[in-house]
């Protein structure tokens, strides 16, 4: 028998996590996101040789530019709101019912806003009851990562991921979808938080302000790049736009090769605070000179503190460094970094990334860098279905229907949760 979209039914061993009586493991999944203010839904299909297939996919957005950035209750309302209308509409398009259900339901579980993640949950909770079928809650930033790797196609594990958003910096080792270890963690704020914050005290405006000033920051001219780059930053005597700011982490007490190493944002947009402390809103301006510069000089000195703490851990943990005592060649083996999360999107770490990672310094010729596509960088349902279909098949398992929200999980305690259950 065939479906309206002409799936076979392939015979497999009755250990897969869905076969159904006969034996047949092809399934499809319907997954919701909804961590923080985007409201999407997907539909997938996996075959019998794990290939992934993404039937269709819907999202609506939260606009948050009047007010400045997201805020959470509103979130929530939106989510309350949009949700539930979006996954009625996006079942009728796909003919989907109780006479043509899917197998599973897959929806976001955390980490995110509370209540942004019941909204999604409690959607899900209530499609399994209705349709009597298993519910797995899904890790996001999984999502973001399984995302990239599907991406690329020809990815196998083990391979580093460097998550980069507006709720997570890490550089993360994963040796497979369930065994996960965090080698870089950020010891104040993401990333995504501090352009976001950098980019409010420079007077960007929009509902993704860290975009925003990825945006602003390409429009400024070759030429004027140029310029700014010839003012030392690092006292504020030293340039014309009574500017100072350096790269965390490096001052000259502190080793080479630490320990532990971390990520750490938070300095940026204090630095910024107090530089424009009493000095107007001239910034308002887009053609304001000091503004283009501020806002160039922050954004590359915040990713050069991403690319510098990345060189460490390779350093650290690659084959073929051997100049510190500390090296213990963790990374051995390791050909592949992904990408990935919203600030992966940005045009200049792109761009760093590929040129100024010293990987075949520290891992060798044959390290690849793979950044998915832009437009696969921002929250979607159809990341959430690809995590859970790998994590499914790596632990064969789901959840119970007592499952609540992890607002806080820890990505290298994905499996160390209540409310799994095996299938």
């Amino acid at each position: 028998m065939l479906s309206r979209w002409g799936w076979k039914k392939l015979r497999i061993p009755h250990k897969s996590p869905l076969s159904r009586q006969g034996g047949y493991r092809f399934y499809r999944a319907l997954a919701i996101e909804s961590s923080c203010d985007d409201s999407c839904v997907a539909l997938l299909e996996s075959d019998t040789d794990s290939k992934i297939t993404i039937v269709d996919h819907s999202k609506s957005t939260l606009s948050s530019s009047a007010v400045g950035g997201i805020i959470p209750t509103e979130a929530h309302a939106f989510h309350q709101y949009k949700l539930a209308n979006l996954v009625s509409e996006f079942l009728t398009k796909n003919a989907i019912d109780s006479k043509n259900p899917p197998d599973i339901i897959m929806c976001t579980r955390g980490p995110g806003l509370v209540g942004s993640l019941a909204a999604g949950l409690q959607l899900a909770k209530g499609l399994s009851i209705a349709w009597g079928k298993p519910l797995l809650g899904v890790h996001h930033m999984l999502g973001h990562i399984m995302m990239a790797v599907h991406d690329s196609k020809s990815l196998q594990f083990p391979f580093l991921s460097l998550l980069a958003s507006g709720g997570h910096t890490m550089l993360v080792l994963l040796r497979s979808a369930v065994d996960h270890e965090i080698i870089i963690d950020t010891m104040d704020v993401a990333v995504g938080v501090s352009l976001d914050k950098c980019g409010r005290e420079l007077g960007i405006r929009g509902n993704m302000i860290g975009k925003e000033l990825d945006r602003y920051v390409q429009m400024i001219s070759p030429q004027e790049k140029i310029e700014f780059d010839k003012w030392d930053i690092s006292k504020r005597k030293n340039n014309p736009f009574d500017f100072q700011l350096q790269l965390p982490l490096k001052r000259p007490d502190l080793p080479l090769v630490p320990d532990t190493i971390q990520f750490a944002f938070a300095g940026f947009q204090s630095s910024l605070q107090h530089v424009r402390k009493g000095k107007g809103p001239s910034l308002e301006n887009d053609n304001n000179t000091d503004k283009k510069f501020i806002a160039y000089r922050l954004q590359e000195l915040v990713f050069d503190h991403i690319i510098d703490r990345l060189n460490v851990a390779l350093k650290k943990h690659g084959t073929n460094s051997k100049e510190y005592a500390l090296c213990d060649s963790k990374f051995s083996g390791i050909n592949d970094l992904v990408v990935s999360g919203g600030v992966a999107a940005n045009s200049r770490l792109r761009e760093k990334l590929n040129t100024q990672l010293k990987s075949e310094r520290y891992l060798g010729n044959n390290f690849n860098i793979h950044i998915p596509d832009v437009a696969l960088c921002t929250d979607n349902a159809v990341m959430i279905g690809i995590a859970g279909i790998e994590f499914l098949k790596a632990s064969n398992l789901v959840n119970d229907l007592s499952i609540l929200p992890i607002p806080k999980w820890p990505l290298n305690d994905i499996i160390n949760v209540d409310g799994y259950i095996s299938r």
